[in-house]
């Protein structure tokens, strides 16, 4: 594993306190321990996994029943995946209306760029999340925590106090793009099927509140996987239900093996082949919480057959370790 400790962001992560999670993927994102959090006031935690490689991290807050976390604002986005609980989030910016959704398990919403925004467990039992942020990249860049948090300009461009921001219905641009100010609940949306990636594989590209960073909701269907392939870093995959595997390699004999379920994070490092297999008896679900630099380092193309130039391996390229391993897995599951 690269050693990146030195780096302004991990300076940050370190003095914040709080436990800091490392490695290729976490099996289950609702047992990591968890510490008091003094700059949100509630218990957290930060994940910091190889494939995020300086660009993006996450972390791991919980919100005490009938409270609310500290206000805050920054320089850097996030995706926030509601992990359990339920509650309401208020955005505003200085001097302006404020706005606020609600959201419950299984919903995700990202705040605009630096705009103001509070937290709170409308519930009875503790709320927990999972946010994924492009910190490193920022913190890496101005190595200023109190520029990032504390910088009052006003991205208009970004969010204007428009009345309709938030809507949690939004609308499909295209057959495989959704645009909308949060999703309720990101088992519900019909994510068809995408046969370039394989058979039994569904997706469907998410845009929130406008950020760069991108993100995107899949599902493989029983007995399938998705044809390997790689792409750039910073990817985290956070499983929504289901069981299986995935796998992560540079090369076959480095291979890293990721058995997940609900609660599993994993994030491939930048040009890793990998490949995600459903083992078990219901419909795998994730969500993709990722960068959006356009026009940064490597441009990789994923619906593209390593043949003709591409970041794919079609079924004829992929060597019968993938299918003999996952015919293998699927025989244990059976059991």
């Amino acid at each position: 594993m690269a050693d990146r400790s030195d780096t302004p962001f991990e300076q940050w992560a370190a003095a914040e306190g709080v436990p800091i999670v490392r490695g290729y993927y976490v099996p289950d994102a609702y047992k990591i321990a968890l510490a008091p959090w003094k700059r949100t006031g509630g218990p957290g935690a930060i994940i910091i996994l190889e494939g995020g490689e300086g660009f993006t991290s996450s972390y791991i807050a919980e919100i005490p029943p009938h409270a609310s976390l500290k206000p805050e604002r920054h320089l850097f986005e996030e995706k926030i995946y509601v992990l359990q609980g339920k509650g309401e989030t208020r955005f505003w910016n200085e001097g302006g209306p404020s706005r606020t959704i609600p959201w419950q398990e299984y919903g995700l919403f990202s705040p605009p760029l630096n705009v103001w925004h509070e937290m709170r467990n409308t519930g009875d039992q503790p709320a927990k999340v999972v946010a994924v942020t492009d910190a490193p990249l920022v913190f890496n860049i101005y190595r200023n925590p109190d520029f990032v948090f504390n910088t009052n300009f006003v991205f208009k461009d970004r969010y204007n106090n428009e009345p309709d921001y938030f809507d949690g219905v939004g609308k499909m641009v295209d057959r495989h793009t959704w645009v909308g100010g949060f999703i309720q609940d990101v088992r519900k949306p019909n994510l068809g099927e995408r046969v370039e990636y394989g058979a039994g594989y569904g997706a469907v590209e998410v845009n929130i509140s406008g950020n760069g960073m991108g993100s995107h909701l899949a599902q493989i269907d029983v007995g399938a996987y998705k044809k390997p392939h790689r792409h750039a870093a910073g990817a985290h995959l956070v499983v929504v239900e289901g069981t299986g595997y995935a796998l992560m390699w540079e090369t076959w004999d480095k291979l890293v093996k990721a058995d997940f379920h609900k609660g599993t994070i994993y994030c491939p490092p930048e040009g890793w082949f990998h490949t995600h297999c459903n083992t078990g008896a219901q419909v795998v679900k994730h969500v993709a919480l990722r960068c959006g630099f356009a026009g940064i380092g490597k441009i990789y193309q994923q619906r593209l057959s390593i043949k003709h130039g591409g970041d794919m391996l079609d079924r004829d390229e992929e060597g019968p370790e993938i299918k003999k391993l996952f015919e293998e897995e699927l025989k244990k599951a059976a059991k």
